[in-house]
């Protein structure tokens, strides 16, 4: 009997060692191929931490060059409030020439979840964890696959009334014209347990944001499940891409709630306008009063304001002197509303009342004008031929012969192609800032529209105005290249092309 209890002993130790090698071979497997497969095996295979070997669990061993790893936030045994944002974290010790490679974590035995690492320091995200008991587990692996022993702490959260808000909505353009002020909105919804008012030191303060921005104070109380409407007037800055953001924020409790972000791109500030329309009289009679009215559109990138720094307004070509001002006299500005403001793209019609003076034939003219700056833009111009009031009297009287009508100059367009060859040799299709020489005046600012090709029949720059000799050219932003050319009659005057000095 006791030669069979040998075998059976013998044969039990051999099974034993049978298991463990297969076990050892298993782990090597998947240390091997966890980089080829990805996390999903690996977490799968991370979820039996110890093995079962004749009903008794059995800890794994590790050899003495193994990673350790630590968790070090929360502290074990910690204890603060749900409303408090926290990350897991904590660090791997390897042996001189490992690193760490991968860190996994998971809470109250729930999924693995794979940590951030930066050099042997490892981070989980933060949020928030509610009211409860949390059991924390960490594992590492070095350089060449080797795994660390598990890692345990524990933490417990408390709840409280805490503040918290949620973004709903905002106004902001995501294109704006540099130096152009905007009014501007956001709307977060008081999702949280307390009251926002001033008093507390409640507001919605610049985050993330790479624009210089102001914090939005509280001038009312958010009661909680209640939205409020943050108003902002700003400046936009230089040309560029910018980021704004913003965060509610307090005294007791600092930053809380959802974080607002949006990227905005800032453009070059130039002015630019079309005639779309005009709605003028061909006749009137001395004395006569007449409503009309001229539709401008902005082709510019900067906003025409009624008042401020960007004021703009339709001028009477030639001031004082023109002929236009004589069917006003008294001011050679036509103003827009009061508040008005129009954006890129966008018309504005100007109505107002003129009056026609001594007989004669007049070529009014009007342009827009950028306040203490330029004027811009396309002329609009029209003939308005003034007629005597007839004379009240029933003996025929010999008139006097009419002054010759003076014939008035036809408006035309031209246009053509616009490129800019920089330094390295590539083209630049966008829009080019240019300056024009014409009948009409010297040195007047405008650019191209841009994005059209040689053979599309959309065009990149177009000048307005009577026949005669027009120059293009560029003589403020180091560029060589210029183009000369009749109006006669508009159509298309050909390529121009400017080199980056």
């Amino acid at each position: 009997m006791s030669g069979f209890r040998r075998k059976r002993a013998e044969d039990a130790v051999s099974e034993l060692q049978d298991t463990l090698v297969l076990l050892a071979i298993l782990i090597m497997a998947v240390l091997l191929i966890k980089n080829l497969v990805g996390d999903n095996l690996i977490l799968s295979l991370l979820d039996f931490g110890k093995f079962k070997v004749w009903g008794a669990d059995n800890e794994v061993s590790y050899p003495s060059d193994a990673p350790l790893v630590t968790i070090i936030n929360p502290p074990d045994g910690s204890r603060f409030y749900a409303d408090h944002y926290t990350s897991v974290s904590g660090s791997v010790q390897t042996i001189p020439n490992r690193h760490a490679s991968q860190v996994y974590y998971r809470l109250n035995g729930g999924p693995w979840v794979r940590a951030a690492l930066s050099d042997n320091n490892w981070t989980g995200e933060a949020r928030r964890y509610p009211e409860g008991s949390y059991h924390v587990e960490a594992i590492a692996y070095d350089s060449t696959g080797m795994e660390s022993p598990t890692a345990s702490s524990a933490f417990e959260t408390i709840w409280r009334p805490y503040p918290d808000a949620a973004y709903m909505g905002d106004d902001i353009p995501e294109v704006m014209t540099a130096g152009d002020p905007y009014s501007v909105h956001i709307n977060y919804s008081n999702t949280g347990y307390l009251s926002w008012n001033s008093s507390g030191g409640y507001r919605l303060s610049p985050s993330g944001s790479t624009m210089s921005l102001p914090p939005i104070g509280l001038n009312t109380q958010v009661e909680p499940n209640i939205s409020h409407v943050f108003s902002l007037s700003m400046v936009a800055p230089s040309p560029g891409d910018y980021t704004v953001g913003y965060r509610m924020w307090c005294a007791d409790y600092e930053w809380f709630g959802e974080e607002f972000s949006k990227k905005v791109k800032v453009l070059e500030s130039y002015h630019d306008a079309r005639v779309v329309s005009m709605d003028m009289p061909a006749e009137m009679t001395v004395g006569e009063t007449r409503l009309v009215s001229i539709v401008m559109q902005n082709m510019g990138s900067a906003a025409w304001f009624a008042e401020g720094n960007g004021t703009a307004y339709l001028w009477m070509v030639d001031g004082t002197s023109g002929a236009a001002y004589k069917f006003n006299g008294s001011s050679d500005r036509i103003l827009m509303a009061p508040g008005s403001v129009v954006r890129s793209g966008n018309n504005y019609t100007f109505q107002f009342t003129i009056k026609a003076p001594s007989p004669g034939s007049y070529y009014t003219q009007y342009r827009m004008v950028w306040d203490g700056h330029y004027a811009f833009g396309q002329v609009a111009g029209c003939t308005i031929n003034v007629k005597a009031l007839p004379t009240p009297t029933p003996a025929p009287t010999q008139r006097p012969p009419a002054s010759p009508t003076p014939t008035p100059e036809p408006q035309y367009n031209a246009h053509g192609k616009m490129t800019l060859l920089h330094i390295n040799g590539f083209e630049y299709t966008g829009p080019i800032r240019y300056f024009y020489d014409g009948p009409l005046g010297k040195h007047f600012k405008k650019s191209s529209r841009g994005a059209s090709s040689d053979n599309d029949p959309r065009w990149d720059w177009d000048i307005g105005g009577p026949n005669g000799h027009y120059r293009i050219y560029n003589d403020v932003d180091g560029y060589s290249g210029e183009l000369q050319f009749e109006m006669n009659n508009g159509g298309n005057k050909g390529k121009v092309v400017f080199r980056q000095q």
